[in-house]
């Protein structure tokens, strides 16, 4: 505990206020100056005006010292993280692929593409080729940036595509196609061969460019 202030005196009274001294008080760090028991201010030399109204005061003060060091600590703050990239667009070219592109963003490191909510893919370019979606089925993406500053959330809202189905696939022409006269001369007849075509449910035969048969596969 400080020892209490000593030597107070009123020095000086004019318009502005009226003048206090008082001894130095030996680990003060302020004093607390009240006039009435009312604090009106704060000093750190031992020395006050103050302007109070006619009458009689009673003035007051009372040393200040901090009794335990503040504790500090040194710290940063980060820059904010990006923004995630705009533009972001999902083009299904195939039953079996999408293609996605989006805006570059300044001082990128590298993208990544989230899809129905996964990380699916990380590049460093601002296009990708997904060729690892199903046949007829809807997928949402979205993609964040990575820079030094830290990774975005990923973009909003998702892009959606679906792909379209697979198409039904054409078996092969057949090979090994072969013509054998048979009859007589008055009632030829040409018998034809040729190597089945898998998947194949039926046959069109043609002659001279015009369809003439359409025999099953059976």
């Amino acid at each position: 505990m400080l020892a209490p202030v000593t030597g107070l005196t009123q020095t000086a009274q004019d318009a502005t206020g009226t003048s206090f001294t008082w001894d130095a008080v030996p680990g003060a760090d302020s004093y607390a100056v009240q006039v009435d028991g009312v604090t009106l201010t704060s000093v750190t030399a031992p020395a006050v005006k103050v302007l109070i109204a006619a009458g009689s005061h009673v003035l007051g003060v009372i040393p200040v010292a901090l009794a335990t060091p503040p504790t500090t600590l040194a710290f940063t703050v980060p820059p904010p993280p990006p923004n995630p990239p705009t533009g972001l667009t999902a083009v299904a070219s195939s039953s079996t692929r999408v293609n996605l592109g989006w805006n570059p963003v300044p001082g990128a490191l590298a993208y990544d593409i989230w899809r129905n909510g996964a990380l699916a893919f990380t590049t460093t370019a601002t296009t990708l080729s997904d060729g690892t979606v199903d046949p007829s089925t809807t997928y949402n993406y979205q993609v964040d940036v990575q820079t030094a500053a830290g990774t975005s959330v990923p973009s909003t809202p998702p892009v959606q595509v679906t792909t379209p189905a697979t198409p039904p696939q054409v078996p092969p022409p057949p090979t090994g196609l072969t013509a054998t006269l048979t009859g007589t001369q008055a009632a030829p007849t040409v018998t034809l061969t040729w190597n089945a075509s898998p998947g194949a449910t039926s046959y069109d035969i043609y002659r001279n460019g015009v369809l003439i048969a359409s025999p099953s596969a059976s």
